[in-house]
């Protein structure tokens, strides 16, 4: 892995009373994914969803 680059859009119900709570829950499952390995070998990209099950944004590992 030499990057991660990451994008999430915050313009959605998942974000409207609590931005902060919604991105953090987001970004720890994320981690979770990256510390069990579950993201598979650079280059990868995998889509980032939010509790409404709506892709807000992703992640490139390279």
């Amino acid at each position: 892995m030499d990057k991660v680059t990451l994008e999430i859009r915050c313009g959605n119900a998942a974000f409207e009373n609590f931005p902060e709570d919604e991105v953090g829950r987001i970004l720890r499952n994320l981690a979770n994914n990256i510390e069990k390995g579950g993201l598979g070998d650079a280059p990868c990209i995998q889509s980032l969803i939010d509790r409404n099950g709506n892709v807000v944004g992703q992640v490139n590992i390279t």
